[in-house]
């Protein structure tokens, strides 16, 4: 009965199934992030134990059918990992050093697609993201540290015809953590990376010429993040040299 369980679920022809139907949960949900994006459109700055409410149940079914069908899919990788990485072992004696590190890049790919899944489950559930009015003295305490805002100013464009017009904002920082302190400078488009977390300014409206603009500051930490780059690149990696091995053979290398 756990052999047939194993198979069943490590099976290509799961797999497959699995991707079709994702691929149409997906599609349905775009129909109702259309319908709903008050409600669905959360998502981009809630962490899902926080998006949950009443309104959700209904509007947004799909998502935990997603869950469990990614949850599905995790699991069907990792069957198909153990079972790729026991044939490698049970080869190895057979081939030279060579074929069985080829070999491996298969079970490895299927790892690192599962750290990028569950970085993804990390982004989802634990990142923040906090908005911050820029004005000289705010302080905000973060995980990591103190943020200080010191002072901001902007530089307007001298030039014929933008002459009033901004050009660039940029506020003064102090990072204080319990090991240092650093200061730095946010400009728009021009973020900065401290410990774990990414600081972008945004202008929230364009001004007038002359007139001050209204800015933000947006604080993020994604812990998912890095998992997901790393898995991402070391996938993108192995296949690229996996299907270079494939090429090769077919030409008659080794």
């Amino acid at each position: 009965m756990f052999r047939f369980i194993w198979r069943s679920l490590g099976s290509i022809n799961f797999t497959i199934w699995l991707l079709v139907l994702i691929a149409c949960n997906l599609t349905i949900g775009s129909l109702y992030a259309r319908l709903y994006p008050e409600i669905i459109g959360r998502l981009d700055y809630m962490r899902f134990q926080n998006w949950i409410s009443a309104d959700v149940l209904s509007t947004g079914w799909w998502i935990w059918l997603l869950f469990l069908m990614i949850i599905m899919l995790s699991i069907n990788t990792a069957i198909c990992t153990a079972d790729q990485l026991l044939v490698a072992v049970k080869r190895r004696s057979k081939d030279h050093p060579g074929a069985f590190f080829t070999n491996l890049f298969p079970p490895l790919m299927h790892v690192f697609f599962i750290v990028v899944i569950l970085g993804h489950a990390v982004s989802q559930f634990a990142f923040e993201e906090i908005r911050l009015p820029v004005r000289p003295g705010t302080v905000i305490d973060l995980s990591t540290g103190r943020l200080t805002v010191d002072n901001q100013g902007c530089v307007n464009w001298d030039k014929p015809g933008l002459r009033g017009v901004v050009k660039q904002c940029s506020a003064a920082l102090t990072l204080r953590t319990p090991g240092e302190t650093i200061h730095r400078e946010v400009g728009i488009l021009s973020p900065i990376f401290w410990e774990d977390y990414v600081i972008h300014m945004k202008m929230l409206a364009n001004p007038k010429p002359g007139e001050i603009p209204r800015l933000e500051l947006l604080i993020k930490r994604d812990p998912g993040l890095k998992p997901m780059l790393l898995g991402g690149v070391l996938f993108s990696i192995l296949i690229v040299l996996h299907f270079a091995k494939i090429f090769k053979s077919r030409r008659g290398g080794t």
